[in-house]
């Protein structure tokens, strides 16, 4: 099954005007800008925030440490709802007048807690004339990200630089329609528990991104795991520890 567009949602936010989703594809030969300013900043565990130009988007960030200086989210993403990726004190913190919280459809206590928009895999939302957020598959083959959940990963297109977030997924099936569309692929990595070494490796050359960064695990296990198995693929790889950035 390709990727497709199954529903188009019309949304606004405080520094963009409404406009009206455009298919998943439309990802496709698009290329970074060269200097895009873009700032991509690990929180814990899996936790992120990209920033440019003023807007601060972040997804999964269920812990905030108290001696991070951070924005308010403009846009909050969640993958599913299990602690280490959702936590509402976390999500209350990031809140400000016109934030836009988009949470898997089956999250409807939360939804209706942070007024989010519910949504399932192969999804768009258009933020603005420069970002694009995409749904799509999140799950693992075990009953604990079970596919059914309708959990959802995100493609974040920053004009035209597109990051995907893969949330707690495997080395998924989906992920063969991805290859081609993805500038920066921020994988789960959880030694011996979700996708092992060798099954990242094929994740990442699947996916086949210009960058990759692993989340979920530690600093050192993620150098660890570049100095071993990085001649196995192509992608440059983003190490990063807790409350640290790299800048596109």
């Amino acid at each position: 099954m390709g990727i497709s567009k199954k529903f188009s949602l019309v949304i606004g936010i405080v520094f963009g005007s409404l406009m009206i989703a455009s298919p998943l594809l439309m990802l496709l030969n698009k290329s970074p800008e060269v200097d895009s300013g873009i700032k991509l900043t690990l929180l814990s565990n899996a936790g992120v925030r990209i920033e440019s130009e003023g807007v601060n988007i972040y997804v999964d960030p269920f812990y905030i440490a108290h001696t991070y200086e951070f924005d308010p989210a403009d846009v909050l993403c969640i993958t599913h709802p299990h602690t280490d990726h959702y936590v509402a004190q976390s999500v209350t913190a990031l809140q400000k007048e016109g934030t836009i919280n988009i949470f898997p459809e089956s999250m409807t206590d939360e939804i209706s807690l942070f007024n989010a928009t519910g949504v399932v895999p192969e999804e768009e939302i258009i933020i603005s004339d420069e970002i694009t957020i995409s749904t799509y598959y999140m799950y693992t083959n075990e009953a604990l990200h079970a596919r059914e959940n309708n959990w959802t990963s995100y493609l974040i297109d920053i004009s035209g630089m597109v990051f995907f977030f893969g949330g707690d997924s495997d080395n998924i099936t989906e992920y063969q329609q991805l290859s081609g569309l993805v500038d920066v692929a921020v994988l789960n990595y959880v030694p011996n528990f979700l996708m092992n070494n060798l099954e990242t490796v094929n994740a990442i050359n699947t996916i086949q991104p210009q960058y990759v960064m692993l989340v979920h695990a530690t600093f050192p296990e993620y150098n660890d795991f570049n100095a071993t198995y990085g001649h196995l693929f192509n992608a440059t790889f983003i190490s990063l520890d807790s409350y640290t950035s790299y800048q596109f």
